[in-house]
């Protein structure tokens, strides 16, 4: 089967749910919730599990917010990622040696604590709205971890910021989020920074 013949039956519902949200603005909270409940019985069987990156931005709080009230009508669960590079020392000629084992264990635990602090943040509103979340770290390049990771883990759906502010960190760069939607065999939801509108949200959904 296609890549576009496993992800079609998802984008007519995912845009839809992105013209939901602008009715934030137009039509107030009511709105929404009975845009929602009406595309709860059109959402895709499969549309459960999310892979949300986040790298610490107001864009990344931003996408978790979108895929926790997607999360919440469909019954789907919430994965939050984050992807550290290692570090590395520039000697004054320009080269660079690779970090420690010793280095590479400060850098890998203080993304984990990190990234926990987030889930606990969320933990309790998702919990009250009956979404699981869980979270994991990798190491390496952010788009090409983000793809593994949405493979590796059977993942339906990536909610992603577009743009991010520095952080512990690696940057959730435009660049990124065009990267795995390139390269993501799954649809790639992505919010950008600014007011959360349909063009916003719709223009970012992708099926590669």
């Amino acid at each position: 089967m296609s890549i576009a013949s496993n992800i079609a039956p998802h984008l007519p519902y995912l845009r839809r749910f992105a013209r939901a949200l602008e009715g934030a603005q137009a039509g107030g909270d009511a709105f929404v919730a009975a845009t929602l409940e009406m595309l709860t019985s059109e959402a895709p069987m499969r549309m459960q599990r999310i892979l949300v990156p986040v790298d610490f931005s107001g864009t990344a709080d931003r996408a978790i917010e979108v895929a926790l009230e997607l999360a919440q009508q469909i019954g789907g669960q919430l994965t939050l990622l984050y992807v550290y590079g290692a570090p590395a020392t520039m000697l004054p000629d320009g080269s660079t040696f690779a970090p420690s084992p010793r280095e590479l264990m400060s850098v890998a635990s203080r993304a984990e604590e990190a990234l926990a602090g987030v889930r606990h943040e969320l933990e309790t509103r998702a919990q009250s709205l009956g979404v699981p979340v869980t979270a994991e770290t990798r190491l390496g390049s952010p788009a090409d971890e983000i793809v593994a990771a949405a493979t590796a883990g059977g993942f339906d759906l990536v909610v992603m910021g577009t743009h991010g502010r520095t952080g512990i960190g690696r940057l959730l760069l435009g660049s990124v989020a065009e990267s795995v939607m390139r390269h993501a065999k799954i649809p790639v939801l992505t919010v950008r920074e600014g007011p959360r509108t349909a063009s916003e949200v719709a223009g970012g959904v992708a099926g590669t």
